[in-house]
C-alpha cells in the first residue's frame, strides 16, 4: 500500500498538531504548578484541594462501573449518585408514597 501525497501530508499535519497541543498542555501544566508553589494562603491551597478533589472525583464518577442491571447493561457511578441526588430533591418535594400507598395500588395491578 503506497500512501498519496496529500494522506503523507494529513498525517504529518495531525501529528505536529498533536505534538504543539502536548507542548502548550505541559506549559500549561507548568504555569499552574509554579503558582501553587508560590501560594502561602492557607485557605486558597485548601480551595485549590477542594477543586483537585472534586476534579479526580468527577473523572473516576463517569467511568468508574459499580455494578450491572438485571440485563447486563453497566450502572456507573455518576449515574447512580445522580439518581439518588433526583430522589432525594423529589423527597423534599413531597414527590413520593409510602411503603402503604404502594402496597394499596399494587393490588390493582
Amino acid at each position: 500500500y503506497c500512501r498519496s501525497t496529500g494522506e503523507i501530508l494529513n498525517v504529518l499535519l495531525d501529528t505536529c498538531i498533536y505534538f504543539a497541543t502536548m507542548k502548550h498542555l505541559n506549559h500549561r501544566k507548568l504555569r499552574l504548578i509554579e503558582f501553587v508553589l508560590k501560594e502561602e494562603d492557607v485557605e486558597a491551597i485548601q480551595k485549590m484541594e477542594e477543586i483537585a478533589f472534586q476534579i479526580a472525583y468527577d473523572e473516576d464518577a463517569r467511568t468508574r462501573v459499580i455494578g450491572y442491571r438485571p440485563n447486563g447493561v453497566a450502572v456507573i457511578k455518576r449515574e447512580f449518585v445522580d439518581s439518588i441526588i433526583q430522589t432525594l430533591r423529589d423527597i423534599e418535594c413531597g414527590e413520593y408514597i409510602t411503603m402503604e400507598e404502594f402496597e394499596e395500588r399494587s393490588e390493582n395491578w
